[in-house]
C-alpha cells in the first residue's frame, strides 16, 4: 500500500487536517443556503412584498401554531412552525434584495425573532409532557444566548450569527419530532444546542473584550 502524506501524520494529526477539510467546505454551504434564500425571496421583491411584512406574517402563524397545539394537532403545527421558520429565513434577505434594510426593520427582525422563540417553547411546556426543568433551561439559555449575540453587536461592534447552524438546527428539530411526539428527544437535543451556542456567545465575548 502506498502512504500517503497525510496517512504518514500521527491519528490526532489527521483529525486536525479532517476537521480542517469539514470548515473549509462551510464556505460552499454558506453560498448555496444564500442563493436558496434569493430564489426563496424573488416573488416577494417581485410582488414589492415589504420585509416588515414578511416579518409580520411569520408572526402571524404563530396564531396557527397556538391553535394546532391546543387541539394537540402535532403536524399542522409542525407545518406552522414551517411557515414561521420560512419568513424569518428570508425576511432580511428580501430587505437587501429591494434596497430597503432600516434599523428599525433589523429591530422589528429580531424581537420577532425572540417572540417566536419564546412562544413555540413556552406551547411545549403547556401542551406536552417536557419535564419542566429541562423545558425552562432550554429557554433560558436560548434567550440568553440571544441577548448576548445582540449585546456583542452593540457594545463591541461585532456581528455575531448562527444562521447556519443552530437557529436552522433548531426549527429542523422542530419540524422533525414534532409529528412524531417526541417531545423528550426534542428537548434533550434543543438543551445541547442552546448550551452550545450560550458557550460560544460567552467565548466570542471574553476575546473581543480582552482584545
Amino acid at each position: 500500500m502506498i502512504k500517503t502524506k497525510h496517512s504518514l501524520l500521527p491519528p490526532s494529526h489527521r483529525q486536525v487536517v479532517s476537521l480542517r477539510g469539514r470548515i473549509a467546505r462551510l464556505p460552499l454551504l454558506e453560498t448555496a443556503i444564500s442563493s436558496l434564500k434569493r430564489r426563496l425571496a424573488r416573488p416577494f421583491v417581485a410582488l414589492a412584498i415589504s420585509p416588515n411584512t414578511v416579518t409580520a406574517a411569520g408572526l402571524a402563524f404563530l396564531v396557527g401554531v397556538v391553535y394546532a397545539f391546543s387541539v394537540h394537532d402535532y403536524y399542522l403545527a409542525a407545518g406552522f412552525i414551517i411557515f414561521n421558520g420560512l419568513c424569518d429565513f428570508i425576511d432580511g434577505t428580501v430587505a437587501r434584495a429591494s434596497n430597503v434594510e432600516t434599523p428599525l426593520g433589523k429591530l422589528f427582525d429580531r424581537t420577532a425573532d425572540k417572540i417566536s422563540d419564546a412562544m413555540i417553547l413556552s406551547l411545549y411546556l403547556l401542551f406536552t409532557p417536557v419535564p419542566l426543568p429541562l423545558g425552562i433551561y432550554t429557554m433560558a439559555t436560548m434567550l440568553i444566548s440571544t441577548g448576548l449575540s445582540s449585546n456583542i453587536e452593540a457594545i463591541l461592534g461585532q456581528q455575531v450569527s448562527d444562521g447556519l447552524s443552530l437557529r436552522a438546527a433548531r426549527y429542523t428539530l422542530l419540524v422533525t419530532l414534532t409529528p412524531f411526539q417526541q417531545f423528550l428527544p426534542l428537548f434533550a437535543l434543543l438543551s445541547i444546542l442552546t448550551t452550545f451556542a450560550l458557550m460560544e456567545r460567552l467565548i466570542t465575548a471574553y476575546r473581543l473584550s480582552v482584545r
